[in-house]
Order: C-alpha cells, then sequence, then structure tokens
C-alpha cells in the first residue's frame, strides 16, 4: 500500500483528527491513558496510579494527569 492509498482510504477520519487538534502523537498516549483508568477502576487512588502509571512510562505524574484529561475531551 503507498502513503497517498493509506491517507485516501482513512481521510474522513483524518480530516476529523485535524479538525479536533488531534496529532497523531496521541497514539503513543493510549496505553498511558488505558493503564490509569484500569488501575482507577480497580478502585485505586487516583494520585498513587498517576505516580505509577508516570514512573513506569518515564513520565512526570503532572504529564500523565495532563494526558488523561486531553483524552477524556469531547470531539467536534
Amino acid at each position: 500500500m503507498k502513503i497517498h492509498e493509506l491517507i485516501s482510504d482513512n481521510l474522513p477520519i483524518l480530516r476529523r483528527l485535524h479538525r479536533n487538534g488531534i496529532s497523531d502523537t496521541y497514539i503513543h498516549y493510549l496505553p498511558i491513558y488505558h493503564e490509569y483508568k484500569r488501575l482507577v477502576a480497580e478502585g485505586n487512588k487516583v494520585r498513587w496510579v498517576a505516580q505509577v502509571v508516570a514512573e513506569k512510562y518515564g513520565y512526570k505524574e503532572r504529564m500523565v494527569r495532563l494526558i488523561v484529561k486531553m483524552m477524556d475531551e469531547e470531539v467536534k
């Protein structure tokens, strides 16, 4: 598959991502987001979860919280 074919096949989704200011780098944040949500759903304290996830992925606790907030935003 060529680049133009991949873009053409996914154009509606790519346009929606662009319209909402969603970068392709957000893909790297998905495992962080999913692990954070799983640990919170298991009943762990939010601060502890943020610390554990930050340490595991090499981010600061504040960045993990920002990632979660960003991923929870509604799209237009």
